[in-house]
């Protein structure tokens, strides 16, 4: 007996959540006040913190320049995913029994 990727039910749950996602944000767009706009929190601590710093830096880091910067993110970026596609590659692999022996 052949079966869909999906049953019946999980589909039905899937697409009722996607349609009260939708519903909740509509909801919340209509009732928004007017001119409401969103302030994410760093410019809420922006505006709740002094102006001028209380404590001195212990030390002044180089400033290499956007260039160097975007070059460190990719080799961050490109480090962390080998390391994440050596995990999965070790979590996924196939288990071979012990006693089974290649041909």
């Amino acid at each position: 007996m052949s079966r869909g990727r999906f049953r019946t039910w999980e589909l039905v749950t899937v697409i009722a959540l996607i349609a009260a996602l939708v519903v909740g944000y509509l909801l919340a767009v209509v009732f928004a006040p007017d001119g409401a706009t969103f302030e994410g929190t760093d410019a809420t601590v922006g505006a709740m913190l002094p102006a001028e710093p209380w404590a001195e830096p212990l030390f002044s880091p180089a400033s290499y320049g956007p260039e160097v910067e975007a070059g460190l993110f990719a080799i961050q970026a490109g480090v962390g995913g080998v390391v994440l596609g050596f995990l999965l590659g070790r979590l996924t692999r196939r288990r071979v029994p012990p006693d089974a022996t290649e041909e």
